[in-house]
């Protein structure tokens, strides 16, 4: 019988299978991937700053448009 060591932390959802597991229970996502578990998806040009990311998609503000709002 083996017993396991309590005191290390694991990956929230184990990073969804979008990123690495560091020690301390930390993702570290792929660069398609962001947030605490890599389970949001970036945005294309971050949506060049006009506009919010909502998992991979871009909310552009009023004024601008496109996929990446630009």
């Amino acid at each position: 019988f083996k017993w396991s060591d309590c005191s290390i932390k694991i990956c929230p959802n184990n990073c969804y299978n979008n990123g690495k597991c560091l020690e301390g229970g930390i993702c570290q996502c792929n660069s398609e991937f962001t947030g605490l578990s890599c389970s949001e998806k970036k945005c294309l040009n971050d949506c060049n700053k006009n506009g919010i990311c909502e998992n991979g998609s871009c909310k552009c503000s009023n004024e601008f448009t496109g996929t990446d709002c630009s």
